[in-house]
Formats: structure tokens, sequence, C-alpha cells
């Protein structure tokens, strides 16, 4: 059970420091302290990118793209296999 001590802790530690802050009058400070502690978020797709940039890699992205080709069909499964086994 590590992550529920873990997180009763954290909250343990955040209570405490506002119990404290909260008695000395600085609670300001602290939610500027515990603002900080934030860390920032791992998830980019809320930040917008701007839209000539984006139309830009778009169009970039279009020229690299690989143009399907024609392909012949692949070698049925016993006929590989009549092979495979002629080659030993």
């Amino acid at each position: 059970m590590f992550t529920i001590s873990f997180f009763e802790d954290y909250v343990e530690e955040i209570y405490q420091m506002y119990v404290t802050a909260n008695e000395e009058k600085q609670l300001p400070n602290e939610l500027e302290n515990l603002t900080a502690m934030q860390p920032k978020p791992m998830n980019s797709i809320l930040q917008k990118q701007d839209r000539a940039q984006a139309i830009q890699k778009r169009e970039q992205r279009k020229k690299i793209a690989m143009e399907a080709k024609d392909v012949p069909p692949t070698t049925p499964c016993n006929i590989y296999i009549i092979l495979c086994l002629q080659k030993f």
C-alpha cells in the first residue's frame, strides 16, 4: 500500500501547510509556494499552435508524403513453402 501511504502523506503535508499559514496569516504567500510546486501539464495538446505555422507544416508533410505505388501481389503461401523446401 505504498501509493495510499504516499497520498496520505502528501495530503497531510498540504493540510499542515494550510494550518500553519492560516495561523500566521501567510496564506497568500503559501498559495504562491503551492502554485510553484505544481508540475507543468504534460499534455501539450491544449496549447494552440499558430494557424499559419500549422498550415505551413501541413503543406511540408504533404510534399514529403509517400505516394502509393503499384505493388505486385505477393506469392501465395503454399507456393512459398514449396520454394523454401526446394532450397534445402
